[in-house]
């Protein structure tokens, strides 16, 4: 689970701390101490994608209640909010990190 204000995450195969620069939160990445795969919780992803999409929400409403061709920069607010909020986020709330490799190999409930 996310903690505010934690040590920086460790890989859960080697136990090592892993700098938030080497954290890629949209793909796979090795740990500089083992070479496992790892990757960030998907759990995690999803919810900064959704605050990302919250906030951009928000932020696009404030510009358009004060000129609606402002709203033409909804997509440059959205990349500067995501770029932003994926490196602060990193840094407020731990992410959990997944070994992909034992993921993977794990039983998966599909519904018939």
């Amino acid at each position: 689970m996310p903690t505010i204000g934690s040590h920086s995450p460790a890989c859960p195969t080697c136990g090592s701390e892993l700098g938030y620069s080497q954290i890629d939160l949209v793909k796979p990445f090795a740990c500089p101490s083992c070479g496992s795969e790892l990757a960030v919780s998907e759990s995690y992803m999803w919810k900064l994608r959704r605050s990302t999409e919250a906030l951009t929400l928000i932020c696009c409403v404030l510009l358009g209640i004060r000129n609606v061709y402002l709203l033409l920069l909804a997509p440059i607010v959205l990349l500067l909010i995501s770029v932003v909020a994926g490196i602060v986020s990193k840094r407020i709330f731990t992410p959990p990190i997944d070994d992909v490799v034992a993921k993977s190999k794990e039983a998966k409930y599909v519904p018939l």
